[in-house]
């Protein structure tokens, strides 16, 4: 992994005269650069001969796997990305092997996306290391960001109401654990004094005296909800500010098609808003649970299952000064 973080993606590096599998390992290779999580592999690519095999790796579970598929979205969008900028894309076949149900896609080579202008800015977008900053969210940019995701499979709805941005900021708060605080068997009690110290005294009062006489000892335990964090906590799981906006990416289906969707949608929106200067931190954690999903389907926004929450780092205001400097410029310098 070192020397993929000393790696850049430019495009004067593209293997152009070079064989498929020298163009599909240069694509590989920008996407594991571009990767949202480089703690543990979650999805791998295995090149053959004229076409590159994305799939997930092995999960135990249905929210791994969830997770897994989501991060090889983003895999395959920037892998798309990066054949597209350089005019080499083929088709690509989505799940083509019902006995393989971890093999996402199979992306060939072609000579489709020479003249994507969208598609190239937001490859050099990545490519120059253009990192965003916490600049104000706008109604503007908002829209933008909606017909991005509108491109793919899936949806961006922005928290429009009080009540849905409450919702959405209760969901990133940190989860809550029991602690035990005090024990009593048979008239010993235990009481929590430090995380790591506990002091002991005996109740010989008539009531535990009739405690000691059962067969079986008495137990009596006080417990408390505490917040916990992460012991190794990161940017994408910080809790958010009182003032932040937020949006919610959306799919049609709570399966294997709509987390693969999710994933391609949040990296277009991801690499537009390093367009766009916008900051935001994205939370997969909070919608593990299949009943969350569900619960959140008609509660806010259109009916679809949310995969994904975008906290933007900053309110939103109805209008920016210069907004139109932040929309992508087609070749005459116009606004898109």
């Amino acid at each position: 992994m070192a020397a993929i973080a000393n790696w850049t993606a430019t495009t004067a590096e593209f293997p152009t005269r070079g064989s498929a599998r020298d163009k599909l390992g240069f694509a590989t290779k920008f996407a594991t650069y571009a990767a949202l999580s480089r703690s543990e592999t979650i999805w791998h690519c295995e090149i053959r001969d004229g076409c590159a095999e994305l799939s997930t790796a092995p999960c135990h579970t249905d929210e791994s796997e969830r997770q897994a598929m989501i991060h090889c979205g983003v895999a395959l969008q920037h892998i798309k990305l990066a054949l597209k900028r350089h005019g080499c894309l083929g088709r690509i076949d989505f799940f083509p092997d019902l006995e393989q149900p971890n093999l996402a896609a199979r992306i060939h080579t072609g000579y489709c996306g020479g003249q994507d202008i969208p598609d190239h800015r937001l490859f050099e977008a990545h490519a120059a290391g253009i990192s965003p900053v916490k600049s104000p969210a706008s109604a503007a940019a908002f829209a933008l960001l909606g017909q991005v995701a509108a491109s793919e499979r899936s949806w961006l709805e922005f928290a429009q109401s009080e009540a849905s941005r409450q919702r959405l900021q209760g969901l990133l708060l940190p989860p809550q654990r029991l602690q035990v605080n005090q024990l009593r068997v048979t008239g010993t009690t235990a009481t929590r004094t430090t995380p790591g110290d506990w002091q002991f005294e005996t109740d010989a009062n008539e009531e535990s005296v009739r405690f000691t006489r059962w067969r079986k000892p008495f137990l009596e335990v006080k417990v408390k909800p505490v917040r916990t964090t992460d012991d190794q906590p990161n940017e994408a799981n910080r809790s958010s500010s009182p003032d932040d906006a937020f949006a919610i990416l959306k799919t049609k289906t709570d399966d294997r098609h709509g987390w693969l969707a999710a994933g391609m949608t949040l990296a277009r929106v991801l690499l537009q808003m390093r367009v766009m200067n916008l900051a935001c931190r994205f939370h997969l954690e909070p919608l593990q649970s299949p009943g969350m999903r569900m619960e959140l389907r008609t509660a806010i926004g259109h009916k679809g299952y949310t995969q994904a929450i975008l906290n933007f780092e900053s309110p939103l205001i109805e209008s920016l000064t210069g907004a139109a400097a932040i929309l992508p410029q087609t070749e005459t310098g116009t606004a898109a």
